[in-house]
């Protein structure tokens, strides 16, 4: 493509921004002495190095405001939204020129201040070294766009947090309740209150009339696991991976790290793992014992450690979820408690007591329903989980690129009038992908076969990956029927949104009408590519458009925007990812592709291109 500054096609605003020290922005001051037992214990927060510590009727500094940690928690940042009284292991700030303090607040978050920590016993923090601190500083009124982006994804964080949380307490009522009262033959709960007459009294209290009570030894095998330390080899051993307690979590496997042992080869099939064992842990942390998870569908053989107990259940006596989420029920976390042996620093059960454990035993097929519907809640919990560790993981993204000025926020008019900027060609005025529609996609099922695409301009590597997140990206969203007519209907409109600052944050919706999916996604680690255009099925009904951003600038955008729609208008054939690596940037489709763009995006009155 042409290189911007030969663009003269859009008008704007934009600000220069630059690295200064941190001591021409703020100081740190002194927070004042206040012991424990001189606060009243209400009115105004009280803060000390590690976050808020109590109240007091008092205030010393007026709120908002942000409270560094000088002792012992050293760099630790806090915001308060009220006035408000910082003891003396702590610092607040005092800015000293004019700063959006909340966009402040998390520039210190961002910066690695706890390694400026200069004491040799108890952590402090130096004034001087964090003034000395050269950081980039955006014009005001991009620092206030930044701290509401911010600030925008840690509500939703925060919200996230709050449904896990929610998930996770029901999830322990409902598996009270269905392992204490089970499922009717309609597939409801047993209620003992409306139809006593269908429950009795156990040793484990009340339980359904129908259901047994079986020691675990007789519904099941239960088997220890290879011992370490033994110095095996020669042709009759073979090295093998094995599960340790750190594997076998509260419901899941975490085989991240698996580590490997030496064993003879006719004790394989003693240790070896089958599909449906439930590993149970020997030892470890008192809470831990007896917290299993169920061995499914995993290639390969695999043994177990001897602090990790294998429990087979019998074929049609025993479904193994549902041991596994009788270990985890407050029942079975009671018994394994109550019979662990407790040394300084572990707990154990051993193989006897593990046996014994008292299993209420509905009929095969009400466990199977049961363990149906823990499931069932187990997939929302793990989608909220998974959904917290995106927003994270992007928060931490956002942070380094927003507060290192890698990704510029566009400014509105309004800022400008302000004064808090000067005025510079609209090319160089960034896209924020947060702004767009659907920046945070859900995860619906990927496409049924890998995705062929057409590389944008400048594309020199492989983009499997980043191609097939945007295919799944794009799964969900509703478009009508595509045809080039339906696209050449909508060009009108699409191109109005040139001259508007927030006009991307509509192509989604404009491009829906013509049956085009769009999505923006974060650039690919090492990659030069800025876009790609591909379809969904073998027809070529349901092309997708999706932009990395790699330059977040708007006029960078309109162009690979309608550059990756030419490819689609003008038909051309989708390029295979394997000859990506080696495609002709300057192919007849490519020359193309450029000049429609150009074409549409450049009005005659507006001059054209040098």
């Amino acid at each position: 493509m042409p290189p911007r500054s030969s663009w003269t096609g859009f008008c704007g605003s934009w600000v220069m921004s630059e690295h200064k020290p941190l001591g021409g922005l703020f100081t740190l001051d002194y927070g004042l002495a206040l012991p424990a037992e001189q606060r009243s214990g209400h009115g105004y927060p009280v803060f000390g190095s590690s976050g808020q510590v109590g109240h007091h009727r008092d205030l010393a500094v007026r709120g908002p405001g942000i409270i560094v940690g000088r002792k012992g928690t050293v760099g630790s940042v806090t915001w308060s939204d009220d006035s408000f009284w910082p003891i003396d292991t702590a610092y607040f700030v005092r800015p000293t020129t004019a700063l959006s303090l909340r966009w402040l607040y998390w520039l210190l978050k961002f910066l690695p201040l706890s390694n400026l920590d200069t004491s040799t016993g108890v952590p402090g923090l130096n004034r001087k070294d964090v003034a000395e601190i050269s950081a980039f500083i955006p014009p005001l009124p991009e620092q206030r766009r930044i701290s509401e982006i911010l600030d925008t994804l840690d509500r939703t964080i925060e919200a996230t947090q709050r449904i896990i949380e929610k998930l996770q307490a029901t999830r322990q009522g409902l598996l009270h309740d269905l392992l204490t009262r089970g499922l009717d033959e309609n597939g409801q709960l047993r209620d003992p209150e409306r139809n006593p007459e269908l429950f009795h009294e156990t040793e484990l209290g009340l339980l359904p009339r129908e259901w047994e009570i079986q020691p675990l030894d007789t519904i099941a095998t239960v088997s220890a696991g290879v011992t370490l330390g033994k110095n095996l080899s020669g042709s009759g051993t073979i090295e093998l991976p094995y599960l340790r307690v750190a594997n076998v979590q509260d419901g899941y496997l975490d085989l991240g790290e698996v580590k490997t042992i030496r064993v003879l080869a006719k004790d394989i099939d003693r240790y070896a793992l089958q599909d449906g064992d439930v590993l149970m842990n020997e030892g470890g942390d008192l809470d831990k014992l007896g917290r299993g998870a169920v061995w499914r569908n995993h290639e390969g053989t695999f043994l177990h450690q001897n602090h990790v107990f294998k429990v087979r259940p019998q074929p049609h006596a025993l479904v193994s979820e549902f041991l596994a989420f009788i270990g985890a029920s407050p029942y079975g976390k009671r018994y394994f408690m109550g019979i662990g042996k407790q040394t300084t620093n572990l707990a154990s059960i051993n193989s006897t007591q593990l046996k014994a454990f008292p299993v209420p035993l509905p009929s095969f097929q009400e466990q199977e329903a049961i363990v149906s519907k823990l499931l069932t809640f187990a997939i929302k919990l793990k989608a909220e989980e998974a959904r917290l560790s995106k927003l994270q993981a992007l928060k931490r993204g956002l942070m380094e690129d927003l507060l290192n000025g890698r990704v510029r926020v566009p400014l509105v008019e309004s800022d400008v009038e302000e004064g808090h900027a000067d005025r510079v060609p609209e090319s160089s005025v960034s896209v924020n992908p947060t702004d767009l529609p659907q920046y945070i996609p859900p995860q619906p099922p990927i496409a049924a076969h890998a995705p062929m695409y057409r590389a944008a301009t400048g594309a020199q590597t492989k983009l499997t990956e980043w191609t097939q997140a945007l295919a799944q990206a794009v799964q969900g969203q509703q478009v009508g029927r595509y045809s080039p007519e339906a696209l050449d209907a909508v060009l009108p409109e699409l191109l109005a949104l040139t001259t508007d600052r927030r006009g991307v944050l509509q192509v989604p919706e404009v491009l829906a009408k013509a049956g085009i999916r769009f999505m923006l996604l974060p650039h690919p680690s090492g990659s030069r590519a800025n876009g790609a255009a591909f379809y969904l099925d073998e027809e070529h009904t349901q092309p997708v458009v999706g932009l990395s951003l790699r330059y977040p600038y708007l006029d960078v955008f309109w162009f690979n925007l309608l550059h990756e729609l030419a490819h689609i208008r003008l038909g051309h054939q989708p390029v295979p990812d394997e000859s990506l690596e080696h495609y002709d940037q300057q192919s007849p489709d490519e020359q193309a592709a450029n000049q429609w763009a150009q074409d549409k995006l450049i009005p005659p009155e507006c001059g054209k291109p040098s």
